[in-house]
């Protein structure tokens, strides 16, 4: 990573996708970024052409009208802090499909980059880069090939120069979505990445469970009250409307799973890509459904 020249400066905008910022931010990109910066910042001339750092979180339109955007914002600097990114230029919400935010995250994108700068669009699969180049693209009625936007992960396949966004001198690139292996969604077929893509604002789905009742979320996990300190809890989903729920008690967990996982509880692993997941993860085949058992604290 070289540090940029004269009159220009190396911009790296993170986008991140608010309805799963965990799952789709870019740790171990952000891990390398920020060790090249340390080892540029020994280097008194080099650090004064340091890159720009900017965090977008896309997709604020899916978020519960109810919340604060002053919390919001709190929330998402403490959790990049947490990631592994202490320090950054700029942090901006941003809806691409309802044009909230744009133009301010352009135009603070245009002074940071300055007149012969770089930026470089970089982010998880399916964490909404194209989509936010495309808003930038129509704010600036630049006449450039719309990007892919969809659900399916891997629609950008190389490093793409987009042209018109910025002043002529100044470079854009798209870049391919960051692969997270860790994350179920990346094991779906593409008519389950479809249903689990969230598409509308999110809706809690509440539940008041007692210790020997379970949750199904799909055929993608299930939650276990084994012990609590208190008669009932109550538990709270958040997921695309298209994954179904179900609570039963534990004891016909399994039987519910067999009967009616990829039927009437959508989403499901499909086998093949649920058997990868397990051998990956585990070593082994897997017996059932993953399950996930939790007690409740006494405070």
């Amino acid at each position: 990573m070289n540090p940029s020249g004269s009159g220009s400066a190396t911009v790296f905008v993170m986008v991140v996708d608010c309805v799963d910022f965990d799952g789709s931010f870019p740790r171990t990109a952000v891990k390398s970024l920020f060790q090249a910066l340390e080892r540029i910042q020994d280097n008194s001339k080099r650090a004064k052409k340091l890159p720009k750092l900017v965090l977008v979180a896309t997709k604020v339109d899916l978020l519960p009208s109810q919340v604060s955007p002053a919390r919001l914002d709190r929330w998402v600097k403490n959790r990049a802090r947490s990631g592994g990114a202490p320090k950054l230029n700029g942090v901006y919400m941003v809806s691409s499909k309802k044009d909230l935010g744009v133009r301010n995250l352009l135009s603070f994108v245009k002074d940071l980059a300055g007149p012969r700068g770089n930026v470089w669009v970089i982010g998880a699969q399916n964490a909404g880069k194209s989509t936010l180049i495309n808003a930038f693209a129509k704010k600036q009625g630049a006449k450039v090939t719309k990007l892919t936007e969809a659900p399916i992960p891997g629609t950008t396949l190389g490093i793409l120069r987009i042209a018109g966004v910025l002043p002529a001198k100044t470079k854009m690139f798209d870049t391919p979505g960051l692969l997270h292996p860790y994350l179920m969604s990346m094991r779906l077929n593409r008519d389950e990445q479809k249903m689990v893509e969230i598409r509308k604002e999110l809706r809690p789905r509440t539940y008041r469970i007692k210790v020997g009742q379970a949750i199904q979320i799909g055929g993608l996990t299930r939650l276990d009250l084994v012990e609590a300190s208190v008669e009932t809890i109550y538990v709270i989903v958040w997921a695309s409307a298209n994954v179904s729920l179900h609570m039963g008690k534990i004891e016909n967990a399994d039987e519910v799973s067999r009967n009616h996982v990829g039927i009437r509880l959508q989403v499901s692993l499909s086998l093949f890509s649920y058997l990868r997941v397990c051998k990956n993860r585990f070593g082994k085949k897997p017996n059932g459904f993953q399950t996930i058992s939790f007690s409740y604290p006494n405070s």
